[in-house]
């Protein structure tokens, strides 16, 4: 056989190979989006998934990681995520969580009997009408995760930080260090000040690739991400959004809330109950 006859046989078999499936990411419409939200993360393209809004990404983490499995909801928490996480678990503790060392300690131990702990930051302190300062923003601290992640690993942590621009210690970064982790994050009230009109209803959800898998991705219109891409290229984004969330946070009315946080009313959160602990290896 000559090397010409082997070249051809090779390009006949080469031909004939089944290449594998190109990954959505590498299909999606969105994927120029999902290419500068990584980026701006410090991700993988196959750890990020974009959605049409907070509302169907919390669906998509809710379906795909808490339903039929034990959960912890750490209250307060951002309703649109507990809610559903709280209907679609197979047994659900509500923990009231206050940010001290004492709480921290009681998360621990509740998060150690569970499949998945919920949990939202930046935390609102709803006070009263008569005391609009009580009304200030507590986010969990990156020691505070650090700290669960280590005494607590087990459990798939869903970190819910769909308003975390209006946070002083932003968690994305640190959260996505850490193992069975996923955000959801939205962008919201400062981008939509900033002038990023198509962006501020978006959200997206970011985390190791297999949890990612499991979540799925968002059906995103090309005109729609093509022009969240273009508000994300503004080269004077950045400082906007900023200078808003800095605004929202001096001056905020005593009684504007960032969109979703409501106090859940105790009848609607399910007593926790014994249940086989199904897909813990999720």
């Amino acid at each position: 056989m000559t090397a010409l006859d082997t070249a051809a046989d090779s390009a006949r078999n080469a031909v004939r190979t089944p290449q594998p499936p190109a990954p959505a990411w590498a299909i999606d419409p969105a994927r120029p989006l999902i290419e500068r939200l990584a980026a701006r993360i410090s991700s993988g393209l196959d750890e990020v998934s974009v959605f049409p809004s907070p509302d169907t990404a919390a669906d998509a983490v809710v379906s795909a990681i808490v339903q039929g499995r034990r959960a912890v909801v750490a209250d307060p928490a951002n309703e649109y995520i507990a809610a559903r996480a709280r209907r679609s678990a197979g047994g659900s503790t509500a923990f009231a969580w206050t940010a001290t060392e004492a709480s921290l300690d009681g998360l621990v131990a509740a998060a150690r009997d569970a499949e998945v702990v919920v949990l939202s930051s930046p935390l609102l302190s709803r006070g009263s009408a008569t005391s609009p300062e009580s009304r200030a923003i507590r986010s969990l601290g990156a020691r505070d995760l650090l700290r669960l992640r280590s005494r607590a690993p087990r459990p798939v942590l869903v970190l819910d930080l769909r308003d975390e621009d209006l946070a002083s210690s932003p968690l994305t970064q640190t959260a996505l260090l850490l193992p069975g982790t996923i955000v959801v994050r939205g962008f919201g009230a400062p981008w939509r000040e900033a002038g990023a009109a198509a962006l501020a209803p978006l959200a997206f959800v970011a985390g190791p690739a297999d949890l990612i898998d499991l979540v799925g991705r968002g059906a995103l219109g090309r005109d729609i991400a093509e022009a969240a891409c273009a508000e994300l290229d503004r080269p004077e984004i950045e400082p906007a959004v900023r200078s808003a969330a800095l605004r929202w946070r001096q001056n905020r009315p005593s009684g504007e809330v960032p969109g979703g946080y409501i106090a859940p009313r105790a009848d609607e959160r399910s007593q926790s109950r014994s249940v086989p602990l199904v897909r813990a290896s999720a």
